[in-house]
């Protein structure tokens, strides 16, 4: 299998596709906060993801939910808690 060279104008517009499904994919679960029926339980920028839940039990179901989303599109994943 061939990789898309780092940096490259394709890589970016593949990473955010693969971005922009996962989050689809998270809102429709229903998992994480709302806001008057607006979905805030995911900010992204660049290369990160922040996510947000009321409950230590969601915030981990969203990060499970979002580990196995983002390998089946084929992507590295690494979960960090800070």
């Amino acid at each position: 299998m061939s990789r898309v060279t780092q940096g490259s104008i394709l890589s970016t517009r593949l990473f955010t596709v693969l971005i922009n499904i996962a989050i689809v994919k998270l809102r429709d679960s229903g998992v994480g906060c709302s806001i008057n029926n607006i979905f805030i339980a995911c900010i992204h920028s660049a290369d990160y993801i922040i996510v947000l839940s009321a409950t230590v039990s969601g915030l981990q179901e969203m990060l499970i939910f979002l580990t196995k989303i983002l390998r089946i599109l084929i992507c590295q994943v690494t979960v960090s808690i800070q």
